[in-house]
């Protein structure tokens, strides 16, 4: 964000200290903790329209969805309607600011029209309800789009908004899926992302069918795409990140086709979340299984510098 804050949802099996939402003011200088704490968070989204609204939703394992409208200072939970408590993955619509819709993954997928003060369940055509993943068209508004990622059963869509949804697995040789992510041109690329359980997939048709990236990293052990992070100038740059289970952070500057490992001072730690600023320039930052969160610099032409913030927090 433009005023350097971040928020992280921590995942520790210690005391409840080292759980729950932090937030930094200051670039990941410092942390301190939110309203909410003693849970594992497990997915974070925020309102398109956050800088001015301040509202933020938190999925948790064994709480459901959180909501602050405060900046993360106070938290209420969103939970009429979902069975299942055990969330991991959020999505909002990028008109959130008029029709208040966002979806929760955990076992389903439920659809909230009402900024989550009430759920339904969307999982008509679901033959697989283990969701990891959820990712919105940014044109959603227009073409009720979203596509929804599962332990075992590879991707689904809906272009109904969630009322009934399709499998779009042909050339997914792996359906384990960790990571979705929708280009920001998707409206006119048609491009998606997976990350797998030891593969990685590109589609340029809307999903209709998958080609392999794997070959496309230069190392040969890592276990599987866990995160996706695409330049906010993806339409002219063609430039995303990937995180990955002991590889660490690669980047593609031709849309997927080729990488490099981006791990300077990372070293090749599990990565499990990425985040890009919208700042000038822009930092990306990574979040890992158990060594804390690392900062990368973004300068042109994307040379990365990397600093690491935040020590020994285990975060998902």
């Amino acid at each position: 964000m433009t005023d350097h804050t971040i928020f992280i949802g921590l995942l520790a099996p210690g005391s409840g200290s080292s759980r729950g939402v932090f937030k930094s003011t200051d670039g990941g200088a410092s942390w301190s903790a939110t309203g909410l704490t003693n849970l594992y968070v497990w997915a974070l989204a925020f309102s398109p329209g956050y800088v001015s609204d301040n509202t933020i939703f938190a999925g948790t394992w064994y709480g459901g969805v959180f909501k602050s409208t405060d900046s993360g200072a106070s938290w209420s939970a969103m939970n009429m309607g979902p069975p299942n408590l055990n969330i991991e993955a959020l999505a909002i619509s990028p008109g959130y600011a008029s029709d208040h819709t966002l979806f929760a993954g955990g076992h389903g997928v439920f659809k909230s029209t009402d900024g989550g003060v009430s759920w339904s369940a969307m999982n008509t055509g679901l033959t697989h309800l283990g969701i990891k993943a959820l990712a919105v068209s940014p044109s959603y508004t227009t073409d009720q789009t979203i596509f929804a990622g599962t332990y075992d059963g590879g991707v689904f869509k809906s272009t109904d908004g969630g009322g009934s949804w399709i499998a779009v697995n042909t050339g997914l040789t792996n359906l384990a899926i960790h990571a979705l992510a929708i280009s920001p041109s998707y409206a006119t690329d048609g491009t998606l992302f997976v990350g797998a359980e030891g593969d990685f997939f590109k589609s340029t048709d809307r999903g209709a069918y998958w080609g392999t990236l794997s070959t496309g990293f230069p190392y040969p052990y890592y276990q599987g795409v866990y995160a996706l992070a695409f330049s906010p100038n993806y339409a002219a740059d063609s430039t995303l990140f990937a995180g990955t289970d002991s590889g660490g952070v690669f980047r593609s500057t031709d849309g997927g086709a080729s990488w490099d490992p981006m791990n300077a001072g990372l070293l090749n730690l599990v990565i499990h979340s990425l985040a890009i600023s919208n700042t000038s320039p822009p930092t990306l930052f990574a979040g890992t299984l158990d060594h804390g969160v690392w900062q990368y610099t973004l300068k042109m032409p994307y040379y990365l510098r990397l600093l690491l913030v935040l020590r020994r927090y285990k975060m998902w």
